[in-house]
């Protein structure tokens, strides 16, 4: 029998690894997840979506791999 428990987001209920992951140690359901974090395009890392760049990378790669215009920002 899978483990359940309740998502930390929306307070569903989740079958850990079926349709929840614990992410930063908290569950969240499928769908929270998705809304919630984001795979960093250079890493590969999960990461909550409010600490990414432009919803696409982290900010440790935005900082050792991309620049910004001096002129345009």
């Amino acid at each position: 029998m899978k483990e359940t428990t309740k998502c930390s987001v929306c307070g569903g209920e989740i079958k850990i690894g079926e349709t929840g992951t614990e992410f930063q140690g908290e569950y969240y359901c499928n769908h929270c997840l998705a809304e919630k974090t984001i795979v960093c395009e250079c890493c590969n890392n999960r990461i909550l979506r409010d600490n990414s760049i432009d919803d696409r990378v982290c900010h440790d790669c935005y900082v050792d791999y991309y620049c910004r215009c001096q002129e345009c920002g």
